[in-house]
């Protein structure tokens, strides 16, 4: 009543192949990942061989909840960015003409635009226009966007970091007193606990 059996897999390769192709991968023995030419697998060996295998790890609740409660807090700061590139032929060698995925054409930045956009909180505290940068020719306009996002943070390191009280109505505090759960989270206060008291980072 055995019917169990054995199969000897002769070639990995031809066992993980895709069956509408005769094209031959060669194929790791430890991740199964595919390559294309035999010397990159050579070449990813080592690496792969650095790090344990990896597993699914299933969560041991049966029911998974909400917990990025920061993302519901409306961000203070944000910068809406836009390149501008223009396409450009890839010359092609002997070593890429028989390559499976070949690259044609690439895309060459030559200008952005970019916005700082505020909370209404920090809004009046800083002057935010529209930047406007095009190439004069030097092809660095990547360079030139890194260096600008840093001259903002700079600027707006000293603001985001002046503390603001909290300007609430009267019916705000009513509200704020007669509160017994975090809005965010749902959770209730406890009164003691450090952890579940009323105050701004509650969650």
């Amino acid at each position: 009543n055995d019917t169990t059996h054995f199969v000897l897999v002769k070639s990995l390769n031809a066992l993980l192949r895709r069956g509408n192709t005769r094209r031959t991968k060669h194929y790791c023995e430890r991740c199964f990942h595919g390559f294309e030419e035999a010397q990159n697998l050579e070449k990813h060996r080592p690496s792969c061989l650095r790090f344990k295998p990896q597993a699914i790890k299933f969560p041991e609740d049966n029911y998974l909840y909400f917990k990025n409660y920061r993302k519901m807090v409306q961000c203070p700061v944000y910068i809406v960015a836009d390149f501008e590139c223009y396409v450009k032929e890839v010359p092609q060698t002997e070593s890429t003409e028989f390559k499976a995925t070949q690259k044609l054409k690439e895309h060459e930045p030559c200008g952005y635009a970019y916005k700082v956009v505020l909370s209404e909180e920090f809004a009046g505290d800083y002057d935010s226009e529209l930047v406007v940068y095009r190439d004069s020719g030097h092809g660095k306009v990547a360079e030139s966007f890194i260096v600008s996002l840093h001259e903002e943070a700079e600027r707006l390191a000293p603001i985001l970091k002046t503390k603001k009280e909290m300007d609430l109505s009267a019916e705000q505090e009513l509200a704020h007193k007669a509160a017994t759960v975090c809005w965010l989270c749902l959770d209730p206060f406890i009164v003691g606990d450090e952890k579940k008291k009323k105050c701004h980072d509650h969650c």
